[in-house]
């Protein structure tokens, strides 16, 4: 079959959702617990990617064989901007052979470059093994992840009676500005290297809860914050984002602490709030590059995301 290739067109919104469905089908088929979704919730978000002028399509017979399309982002993991294809940035029909996929990551890949996107990054679904190979293959590493599981299934650990978790308020943001200035810092160290700019944490504190649906708990070891966990319903796709997901959107114990199951008895309680609010699951990002935190999160959450990152080399711009 011959297969054009194409800039993505306002005309292909129909088909390009068509794909996308499709993928996230394929994908609830292995995780079973995602939640179903509203397709309408995907049209502007597809319109507004397609009106970036950022996408190519693959077509064939006068159908969507594939499509991949970006957004700019500014200074993307350092000084060159970027190109995100988000998870519903890309799509194959199921059974096109994987060197379509490959011609047309080359020429979108030729179009971000040429326009200084130098940084490019994809999420995917966790069970598209074949897609993950082919990214790795172009010079692509796993970055971060989403995660899931079932609201108000996780067990509290026994407790001494030493530890108490308190949901956070103005009256503790003074205490609490250590534990929350440490873990701005965590994220600056090996192997994550993320550059975390400083900030006041009290006043950070203050921003995050006044936030609407934005809530952190604490964890106290006598007067001593040891441990911190927040729940936001801001996804990271649109999946995360559908109302009967409630979301971690940070978590952070003491190094002398984590051994001691202080993580656990925080997630126990979001957990719990969240399954009391009505939220029927509980999602997480993070990082993969955050060794520690992945093999705490893949504990008790399911993967159904991966984002992985290329960089390359701006000097190349000379040569185009």
């Amino acid at each position: 079959m011959r297969v054009l290739y194409r800039g993505l067109s306002p005309d292909d919104r129909d088909a390009v959702l068509a794909l996308v469905l499709e993928a996230y089908r394929r994908e609830r088929a292995r995780t079973a617990i995602l939640p179903p979704i509203d397709p309408g919730c995907l049209l502007k978000p597809i319109e507004s990617l397609i009106r970036a002028g950022n996408g190519v399509a693959a077509v064939g017979d006068r159908a969507l064989l594939g499509f991949m399309a970006a957004v700019r982002v500014p200074g993307m993991f350092g000084a060159v901007d970027g190109a995100y294809c988000p998870l519903f940035g890309h799509g194959m029909a199921e059974g096109v052979d994987g060197r379509v996929w490959q011609e047309l990551y080359g020429r979108t890949a030729d179009l971000w470059t040429r326009q200084g996107m130098y940084t490019h990054a994809i999420t995917i679904f966790a069970g598209d093994a074949g897609l993950r190979d082919r990214l790795v293959c172009n010079g692509f590493g796993m970055r971060c992840a989403d995660a899931i599981r079932e609201a108000g299934t996780i067990e509290r650990p026994r407790s001494d009676g030493s530890i108490r978790i308190l949901e956070s308020e103005p009256c503790l943001y003074e205490c609490a500005a250590e534990i929350h200035r440490k873990h701005n810092e965590y994220y600056r160290q090996s192997p994550m290297f993320m550059p975390n700019a400083d900030e006041d944490p009290v006043q950070e504190q203050g921003e995050w809860n006044s936030g609407d649906s934005q809530h952190e708990w604490l964890a106290f070891r006598g007067e001593r914050p040891i441990g911190l966990m927040r729940l936001g319903p801001q996804g990271e796709n649109f999946v995360s984002r559908q109302p009967s997901v409630m979301n971690i959107k940070g978590a952070y114990v003491v190094e002398e602490e984590r051994a001691g199951g202080i993580a656990t008895r925080l997630l126990a309680t979001v957990d719990s709030w969240a399954k009391d609010q009505g939220y029927k699951l509980l999602g997480v990002d993070y990082e993969t590059i955050n060794p520690l935190g992945s093999r705490y999160w893949e504990r008790y959450f399911v993967p159904y995301t991966y984002s992985l990152v290329r960089r390359i080399d701006e000097r190349i711009v000379v040569y185009r």
